[in-house]
């Protein structure tokens, strides 16, 4: 017994040593684990911080798209205000052009009727019936090109509407789609290092 005592007495520092050692490796170990998993969160930090910045770049450059087709929806709307400005306009000459002309109509029909010779006022008259329907030629021609110009200006504008919707609805879509990721992301990370600060 008095042997055995003195061999464990004389292993004595070789086996605190050995403990030493194992209790440094196992800090080291630890330690490294910690740092590895911080730069694991730093990482996943900033590709959080790049998908934000993206988002944002995106985000802005939908605003930029959406404001331009904005103004023109709005260029098309007062252009096809003007033109149904000019319409109703042309519409009040026509009509009255088309009461001169049958006017015109029933006085040439009195003459005919009549067989008189036409006096100097008559024929002044007459002249200027003759000028009346040239007038109105020219604006029933008018008349048709403007509303030609009119039904091409109404199909831009549906387009132009449509496709603003279809923009709007994207955008919506995109944004609170990225922004509910985004949104997931921040959070899930926020509570992992919550909990490893603990």
């Amino acid at each position: 017994m008095g042997e055995r005592a003195r061999a464990v007495s004389a292993n004595l520092p070789r086996i605190s040593e050995g403990v030493r050692k194992m209790k440094l490796e196992t800090v080291t170990t630890g330690k490294q684990f910690f740092e590895r998993q911080l730069k694991e969160k730093e990482l996943q930090l900033e590709q959080s911080i790049h998908k934000e910045i993206s988002l944002k770049a995106e985000n802005e450059q939908l605003k930029q798209k959406m404001k331009e087709l904005q103004e023109q929806f709005e260029e098309s709307i007062v252009e096809k205000q003007v033109f149904t400005k000019k319409m109703e306009e042309l519409e009040i000459t026509k009509r009255t052009a088309e009461k001169a002309t049958r006017m015109e109509e029933k006085l040439i029909k009195e003459l005919k009727e009549s067989k008189a010779e036409l006096s100097e006022y008559k024929q002044k008259t007459f002249s200027l019936l003759e000028e009346l329907r040239h007038v109105l030629q020219e604006l029933v021609k008018k008349s048709e090109e403007l509303e030609s110009t009119n039904f091409k200006l109404d199909r831009q504008f549906k387009q132009k509407e449509q496709a603003y919707k279809t923009l709007n609805e994207r955008y919506q879509k995109v944004l609170n789609t990225k922004i509910m990721k985004w949104t997931g992301t921040y959070w899930k990370l926020r509570r992992k290092i919550l909990l490893k600060s603990k």
